[in-house]
């Protein structure tokens, strides 16, 4: 019981990161989509 004060805090960073990681995440692949979709644009144009 002496160890439980401890990881509850830790399951509250894992859960807070997990949740960063998540919104990183959605947001890198949705620039990546943009970035291909830009790129597939400018090659479809200089043809």
């Amino acid at each position: 019981m002496a160890q439980m004060p401890a990881l509850i805090p830790k399951e509250v960073e894992i859960q807070r990161l997990k949740k960063i990681w998540m919104i990183i995440i959605a947001m890198g692949s949705t620039a990546a989509s943009v970035e291909v979709d830009n790129f597939v644009d400018g090659s479809l144009h200089q043809t």
